[in-house]
């Protein structure tokens, strides 16, 4: 194949991956509108503790099996009989476990009414062990359009039969909608891949996927864990209605991140690599990604703090209004998340994924330490306030320190993020006065947010390192600022090792439900 030509299937592949993220976030936005208006905050809680359960479990049950058949350098075609067989080994196994120990599963995290939804959900983990070879080949080929389709099919037909199931069945309703939509990606998954393997075996083959797919794997379920860590700690220590409430609560303020996240993994680790060698252009392309995404995220963090209660009101309607107190905290963890996620990428581009293993342990303990306490001393917002402390207080410094021992000047981080600061303040500034007003909510919900936005708009634009930052990522403007994907080649060793050795390579099949 030439280089062109696998150029060209490349960014199709990544265009189509983009829309295919966008589009399914958008529409469960749209879904979980529906839902909070059809199930109770307990119903949700429960749903969401069976999700929660299929996650994990989704997690193990790959064992990286897809990272490894994408990234295999020979002919798949040897290969994937025993990957087949691998997969369809495990699903089975966890299918069982899943199925008969809902009840155990659905006590240990303070949700016996997620019994049933665990069960149901638990068919998906079979579901999972047929797909995922065909859908990693789609991938391998960069057939992401058909994954695509397969995915938004799924949705598109099973999300309505669970909002509907959700009216007499509550959890175990959506649970089936989402079943029913798995189930539909998969036969078309298995219509529109490349080929439909059959199982086999080689010893010496399994042992080779399971060496290349584990250590990503591993390093994923650490970021489920560290992701999905409050969710257990609310369901055991405060019920399944409180789960329920903290749950929309973290869905909406991580709306930025979700956005935001799409093109910054899409842009930021190719081009951080290419510019691994040279430290000055690195630092200045960091700096400046800083103040674009970070002053975005930071600007939506202050919109979802400020008018939460308009919006939780409108959207979703004031049976969820306990969620606000959450949500308030979470908005600030969700802008974090972005500066963190940037962070991330930088340390991986240079050949430093390895101490990010020792942060992220230190992550995961800190918050088995600091949430049980802040949700006995002051419930979902106590759990909310422990998430923003220790990753504002404990995660973003040991980063600032790797970034440090990569080379890059602290001091021009700081300048990068003047602007975001002097619109944070400005933001928040209008924010307390507009909540002063008392206006109706929808006039709350506009006028406050077009105020909020065009102060932010106006400090963040005031300072110079604003202005700058803007003209960089305008449009050609690569002639006068400097593109950051054209600095360096990817000649660089770190270029290349950096971006395959990123772990983030979670391969998203199933479509969920939530708010």
């Amino acid at each position: 194949m030439s280089t062109s030509s696998l150029g060209d299937r490349a960014r199709s592949g990544m265009a189509w991956s983009l829309l295919n993220s966008a589009t399914l976030r958008v529409l469960n936005v749209l879904a979980g509108m529906a839902i909070a208006r059809v199930v109770t905050p307990d119903e949700f809680g429960a749903y969401t503790a069976a999700l929660l359960v299929m996650t994990v479990v989704l997690s193990m049950n790959e064992i990286g099996l897809s990272v490894a058949v994408v990234r295999w350098k020979e002919g798949v075609e040897r290969v994937t009989p025993t990957a087949v067989s691998i997969s369809l080994g495990a699903s089975a196994v966890w299918w069982a476990l899943m199925f008969f120990g809902a009840p155990t599963i659905a006590a240990l995290l303070g949700a016996e009414e997620a019994t049933a939804a665990i069960r149901v959900l638990s068919f998906s983990v079979l579901l999972d062990g047929v797909s995922t070879i065909p859908s990693s080949l789609l991938t391998r080929a960069f057939q992401q359009r058909r994954r695509t389709v397969a995915q938004l099919v799924g949705f598109v037909l099973g999300t309505p039969l669970g909002i509907l199931l959700a009216f007499k069945y509550g959890a175990a309703g959506l649970a089936t909608g989402l079943a029913i939509s798995n189930a539909i990606a998969t036969v078309v998954i298995l219509r529109l891949a490349p080929e439909r393997p059959r199982p086999g075996w080689d010893r010496e083959t399994a042992v080779q996927l399971i060496r290349i797919g584990l250590p990503p794997a591993l390093t994923s379920m650490l970021l489920l864990a560290i992701v999905n860590v409050d969710f257990v700690v609310v369901g055991r220590v405060l019920g399944v209605g409180s789960l329920g409430f903290y749950a929309l609560a973290f869905n909406v303020a991580n709306w930025p991140w979700n956005l935001l996240s799409i093109s910054i993994r899409q842009v930021s680790l190719p081009a951080f690599s290419r510019l691994a060698d040279d430290r000055a252009g690195l630092e200045d392309a960091f700096a400046r990604s800083i103040s674009l995404a970070g002053g975005l995220a930071v600007l939506g963090g202050v919109l979802l703090a400020a008018l939460a209660t308009p919006l939780v009101t409108i959207l979703y309607g004031t049976k969820w209004l306990p969620a606000v107190v959450a949500l308030q905290w979470l908005a600030a963890l969700g802008a974090l998340r972005v500066v963190l996620e940037l962070c991330y990428d930088l340390l991986v581009a240079v050949g430093r994924a390895h101490v990010l293993l020792r942060v992220q342990l230190g992550w995961l303990a800190a918050l088995a330490v600091g949430l049980p306490l802040g949700a006995g001393l002051g419930g979902i917002e106590g759990v909310a306030i422990a998430q923003s402390v220790v990753a504002a207080t404990l995660v973003l410094p040991l980063n600032l320190v790797l970034l440090r021992g990569s080379g890059l000047r602290l001091g021009r981080v700081a300048r990068a993020l003047r602007p975001v600061l002097a619109g944070a303040a400005a933001a928040t500034a209008v924010a307390l006065a507009t909540l002063q007003v008392g206006a109706p909510d929808w006039a709350a919900l506009l006028g406050g947010g077009l105020l909020i936005s065009g102060a932010y708009a106006a400090a963040f634009l005031a300072g110079r390192e604003g202005r700058a930052a803007l003209a960089w990522a305008r449009p050609g403007a690569s002639a006068e600022t400097g593109d950051l994907t054209q600095r360096k080649t990817s000649s660089s060793p770190n270029a290349s090792s950096g971006s395959r050795r990123s772990p983030k390579r979670l391969i998203s099949r199933f479509s969920h439900l939530s708010p």
